[in-house]
């Protein structure tokens, strides 16, 4: 099971991605310093590509992946 993660700061965003021989990956960039960092896969054969995300008030990311690229079976994280 994926960590939940908050945003650090206004100066931060954060990516998904999606690939055909496993899990998806994620990242953060850092807009002040121009820098990626390696976040947490997506557990199994989850991923997303062109999937919905949204930040909420709390400041954590809910994010619908599937295992597979657009595949049925989707969950949300």
């Amino acid at each position: 099971m994926m960590r939940k993660r908050t945003r650090a700061s206004p100066s931060t965003v954060f990516a998904t991605g999606a690939n055909t021989c496993g899990a998806g990956h994620t990242a953060i960039y850092n807009v002040s310093a121009g820098t990626w960092t390696t976040g947490l896969d997506f557990p199994g054969s989850f991923q997303i590509a062109d999937g919905p995300a949204v930040l909420e008030p709390n400041g954590k990311m809910l994010m619908f992946a599937s295992p597979g690229v657009f595949n049925a079976g989707g969950q949300m994280f």
